[in-house]
């Protein structure tokens, strides 16, 4: 079991500072490859859920299918986090962290594979979200590129 004391303490030591919003909510942003991205950290008896949103605001309603068939197709080849939509449509980024056995070494993992997964989608979601004509990767049914970290 996880308490707030220890996601502070793992956050100093993974050298960000956080903004603590409550006992079970802190609040932080990143500065990635290609963008600056904001990060909302929960906390639940289960649970440490570490999620960027939005990572893209809503897509255009001529876009959304193919925004969702890329996550989804992102989804499939991501380790350890998921694309997902919030209750106003906006795609966020997220890792949930069982707090069972929750260590340092697994948080500190936890946030690579999160910052390295938003610099490796970013444009190319934000582009398929913003213009019904961008070509993603996943098109044609091909895996233009590995997103293994």
């Amino acid at each position: 079991m996880s308490d707030p004391e220890t996601i502070d303490r793992f956050f100093t030591r993974y050298g960000w500072r956080v903004e603590r919003l409550s006992d079970e909510v802190w609040r932080t942003a990143f500065r990635g490859d290609v963008a600056v991205y904001p990060l909302f950290v929960k906390l639940t008896p289960e649970f440490v859920y570490l999620t960027i949103v939005p990572f893209v605001v809503a897509p255009r309603a001529e876009a959304r299918e193919r925004v969702y068939w890329a996550l989804l197709r992102f989804n499939r080849e991501m380790a350890l986090a998921k694309f997902a939509l919030d209750e106003d449509g906006d795609v966020l980024l997220t890792v949930e962290l069982s707090t069972t056995g929750l260590d340092y070494p697994l948080f500190e993992e936890a946030l690579t594979f999160l910052t390295h997964y938003a610099d490796l989608a970013y444009r190319e979601v934000l582009n398929l979200a913003q213009d019904p004509t961008s070509r993603s990767r996943f098109d044609d049914g091909g895996d233009e590129g590995s997103l293994q970290a």
